[in-house]
């Protein structure tokens, strides 16, 4: 769970995080004490191996099975270890300048300029949308000769980029529905931080992504990519904006 808290003049560049893991077992040692955990968060898969190829007979061209008699049975010794219940709380805090901020205030000086709304109506809103949050994989794509792309990955990667398309075509639509709304001369402080969760989501979108993407690739070809792209999505330090200037 993230909190970003807009008062006392941090204007959400403060992040407080509180992550778990194995919450369910948590759970379990808390409601049921230790001497009678019921397994919660646990996962117990049976054995899943129905036949073994034993040999092949080459007269009848055919192998030579026997069955697994523990098929479905759960190993020995498994959930003897049990992954531990852990919590922990963060807080991170970004300073300097912040590109998605200092995008949006450039859009809204537009706007006020009476440019904002001019030639393009909603398909300059989304061109400038995709100045703020570039699609990560557009920009992999275009490179897919200096990487070496198999025929295989690029149909891979282009449908994860399809999918952020179509993902952040819905936050640039809700951006600018909150834009729309808030009229002219809008009060730029309590518009960013209608926006942000927005934007955050947007920024989410490309991360997940990246992380798709970064499986897809040979650890060869993710090296060779600019830090601007493997980083996308991300903010503070390493974090490129585009044209690759720092934020």
């Amino acid at each position: 769970m993230n909190y970003r808290p807009f008062g006392f003049g941090l204007n959400r560049r403060l992040m407080l995080s509180l992550t778990t893991i194995n919450f369910l077992g948590g759970l379990d040692q808390l409601i049921n004490g230790q001497k009678n955990l019921q397994g919660w968060g646990t996962s117990r898969l049976g054995d899943p191996t129905l036949l073994y190829v034993r040999g092949f007979d080459p007269a009848t061209e055919q192998y030579q099975y026997q069955v697994n008699e523990r098929f479905g049975a759960q190993r020995s010794g498994q959930g003897s270890v049990v992954l531990p219940f852990q919590i922990g709380f963060q807080a991170r805090y970004a300073i300097g300048p912040d590109r998605t901020r200092d995008a949006v205030r450039g859009a809204l000086a537009t706007r006020a300029a009476g440019r904002f709304g001019g030639p393009g109506g909603a398909g300059n809103f989304a061109s400038r949308f995709e100045r703020i949050l570039p699609n990560p994989i557009t920009q992999i794509l275009a490179q897919k000769d200096s990487i070496a792309l198999t025929d295989s990955q690029v149909v891979r990667l282009t449908a994860i980029r399809d999918s952020l398309d179509a993902k952040n075509k819905v936050v640039s639509d809700a951006v600018k529905a909150v834009v729309d709304k808030a009229g002219a001369n809008p009060d730029a402080g309590a518009l960013f931080g209608a926006l942000r969760p927005k934007l955050d989501e947007g920024r989410a979108n490309a991360q997940k992504a990246v992380a798709q993407a970064k499986g897809i690739l040979t650890a060869q070809q993710w090296a060779k990519l600019p830090e601007r792209v493997r980083n996308a999505g991300q903010q503070g330090p390493g974090a490129r904006g585009p044209r690759g200037q720092s934020p």
